[in-house]
């Protein structure tokens, strides 16, 4: 299965303070460079979405997708831009989606997530840990675009709220090996990423 991926780097980082949460150092290494080193191996193809085109993150030779509605829609409208990019580009049906702050992503996600999807005929799988979802790290199909679309039009803005409406298929990822780190931990504070140096 041929996949593409987006980076969701259009957040506002409110509770991170002034700095993009995107560039700051984990280990010596920005946190968006520790999710795109973890995707490229296992995607055809990289980009970034952003609310607005960011030179800042030139230096990682990705395409930028601005959001369809700059302003902080939500995450549907950074899927939904990220969907038409994928069609624009003639490319795979499949698109994995990964935060700029979780840092240990799984390095096997996309074909964990292929597997499963394929396995149901479902048209997206969102990973599930320890209960939680994490559409955010989920792996969407092409055709979901006009759903996607019609969903905004409603008023739908969160993937929670969407996948209420339309659910698909959730992956129960396991527990990882003793002494290694929760594959989908968000830096969302600076505590978090405190947080995450003791876990690296």
């Amino acid at each position: 299965m041929e996949v593409y991926a987006v980076v969701l780097a259009g957040g506002k980082s409110r509770r991170f303070g002034q700095q993009p949460k995107a560039l700051a150092i984990l280990g010596g290494v920005s946190l968006i460079e520790h999710v795109i080193n973890r995707l490229v191996p296992q995607v055809a193809a990289l980009a970034i979405s952003v609310e607005t085109r960011n030179p800042l993150f030139n230096t990682f030779e990705a395409e930028q997708i601005e959001d369809p509605e700059p302003g902080g829609q939500g995450p549907l409208h950074a899927l939904l831009g990220a969907l038409r990019w994928l069609n624009a580009q003639n490319g795979p049906e499949w698109l994995q989606l990964a935060p700029c702050d979780t840092p240990f992503i799984p390095k096997d996600l996309v074909g964990r997530l292929g597997m499963h999807t394929g396995a149901r005929g479902a048209s997206a799988c969102i990973p599930r840990f320890r209960g939680e979802l994490h559409p955010a790290c989920g792996l969407w199909k092409r055709d979901l675009l006009e759903t996607v679309e019609a969903a905004i039009d409603e008023g739908i803005r969160g993937f929670k709220e969407f996948l209420e409406h339309h659910p698909q298929a959730i992956l129960d990822w396991p527990e990882p090996h003793a002494g290694s780190s929760d594959p989908f931990f968000n830096v969302n504070t600076p505590a978090h990423l405190k947080a995450a140096e003791r876990m690296l």
